[in-house]
């Protein structure tokens, strides 16, 4: 199992990739909230050049501007978001876990905190090493 919380602000997007979005296609989760007009949260994987179905959640937990906590539970069923300590959607794997080498977050947010726990040591310095690389582009 996987915890990772993570505390920022705005409207985030954020996926757990396979390899960094430069030399692969394939991403494991993407999270995707949207705020145009029919707020929702797309979920959904891309897999060797691929998206697959998007998955749309017609509920809303961020709200523009509003500090949250989202923390993403990794296991056997999927990956279990909670937002603020309420149970947000289960994503069911469509890439085996144990592929996945890194998480990637893009777009409107300032991040406070990144958490990880219970991650193997190879998931940790490669999501460490990404999220370096993106510090200068993440407010």
């Amino acid at each position: 199992v996987l915890s990772c919380p993570v505390t920022h602000r705005e409207r985030p997007n954020w996926e757990m990739c396979e390899c960094e979005k430069y030399e692969s296609s394939d991403i494991a989760l993407h999270f995707n909230p949207r705020f145009d007009g029919w707020d929702k949260v797309v979920f959904n994987t891309c897999q060797n050049g691929s998206w697959g179905l998007e998955e749309k959640i017609h509920r809303m937990p961020f709200r523009k501007g509003e500090h949250f906590e989202m923390v993403v539970i990794v296991n056997f069923q999927g990956y279990q978001i909670k937002v603020n300590g309420i149970d947000f959607h289960t994503f069911q794997h469509r890439i085996p876990m144990e592929q996945v080498r890194g998480l990637q977050i893009a777009g409107d947010v300032s991040i406070q905190m990144i958490n990880f726990i219970g991650v193997s040591p190879q998931l940790r310095e490669s999501s460490a090493l990404m999220l370096r690389a993106l510090l200068g582009k993440i407010n």
